[in-house]
Order: C-alpha cells, then sequence, then structure tokens
C-alpha cells in the first residue's frame, strides 16, 4: 500500500472519456485514497458523489 495522496475535500482533475477524445474538469474528493484506489468524488458541494480511479495524486478517472 502506497501513501494517501488525496484526502476528503481536496480539489481534484477529473477526466473521463474515450480513446480519440477526454473531458476534464475540477471536482472535490469526497474519501481519502491512494493511487490506484476507487474514491468517491463530487462534481458541485451539493451533488451527488460519483466513483472513480485515482491514476495519480490530484487526478482521477471516472469510466
Amino acid at each position: 500500500m502506497g501513501p494517501i495522496v488525496v484526502r476528503r475535500g481536496d480539489t481534484l482533475t477529473v477526466v473521463t472519456g474515450a480513446d480519440s477524445f477526454s473531458v476534464v474538469s475540477a471536482g472535490i474528493a469526497d474519501s481519502d485514497g491512494r493511487v490506484g484506489d476507487r474514491v468517491k468524488v463530487k462534481m458541485t458541494p451539493a451533488g451527488p458523489a460519483i466513483v472513480g480511479q485515482l491514476t495519480d495524486p490530484g487526478t482521477i478517472r471516472i469510466f
């Protein structure tokens, strides 16, 4: 296990898309995590949490 690189409340770069394109936005971590972990992220403070995978410190990919 590696170190925790994201803490709840941290701002994350949220990436989603396919091979030919990607969409990038900002989100707020809703849980702590390590690279490779699945963590919850909110796109707006009052919005629902979605789950993605931390690909590096500060970046999460939504599949």
